[in-house]
């Protein structure tokens, strides 16, 4: 049995099948009874609100961070795959590609934000079953061990440049900055997330017949 701090940082509104998913862990009693807290504090900027619940959450006894994003339900119940061992551990979330839509990702939309490093940036873990150890994940839904949260101070803080944009997300840089001290980070493809976007349907068009030229060539080329 294990005392859980339950995050949901959101700007006042989470989707019902976010609080379904709640429900469904709260009430699920799985292989151990565990203590759930729950923070459902609203907040704004996403990282500010993320960092004032680690900062509740380092000040209760509770031993792990699971944190939910407002749009980002799981499809079970991630605190079946409490581990102990597990400094971090991430049930990957579909994204739609908005960067990165090319030829060289077969001109994939939809990535697991489950990442490998390499030279100049990240790109999508395989294989993609079970239990994966990896170098970054996204921060939908991750459950992080209190030895990480209390060795890394803030957790959620974005790299900038010189010019005033982003040059690596707040959850990519909490992947490093972790993996600096040693700790080592995990995606779990046996609990994946929903992820509920709106998107342009003129987009999905486009990319979907990039996606079928791809793979029509694809055959020619084994032909």
């Amino acid at each position: 049995m294990a005392n859980i701090y339950l995050s949901i940082p959101n700007s006042r509104r989470v989707d019902i099948s976010v609080l379904d998913s709640v429900v469904n862990i709260i009430s699920d009693k799985g292989p151990e009874l565990h203590t759930i807290f729950k923070d459902f504090k609203s907040g704004k900027p996403m990282e500010h609100c993320l960092n004032e619940k680690v900062e509740r959450f380092l000040c209760t006894d509770c031993e792990y961070f699971l944190t939910i994003d407002s749009d980002n339900p799981p499809t079970g119940n991630p605190l079946r795959y409490l581990d102990p061992e597990l400094d971090i551990q991430s049930f990957p979330t579909p994204t739609w590609r908005h960067q990165g839509f090319s030829e060289a990702y077969g001109w994939m939309p939809i990535t697991l934000n489950a990442f490998d490093k390499v030279e100049g940036g990240y790109k999508e873990h395989f294989p993609q079953d079970g239990l994966q150890e990896v170098d970054a994940v996204g921060n939908g839904c991750v459950l992080i061990h209190r030895r990480v949260l209390e060795q890394i101070k803030p957790a959620f803080v974005r790299k900038w440049n010189d010019n005033g944009t982003t040059r690596i997300g707040s959850d990519l840089n909490l992947c490093e900055r972790a993996k600096f001290y040693g700790f080592k980070i995990w995606a779990n493809y046996d609990c994946c997330c929903s992820h509920l976007q709106t998107i342009d349907l003129l987009q999905v068009r486009h990319v979907i017949n990039k996606r079928a030229e791809y793979i029509i060539g694809q055959k020619k080329c084994l032909a």
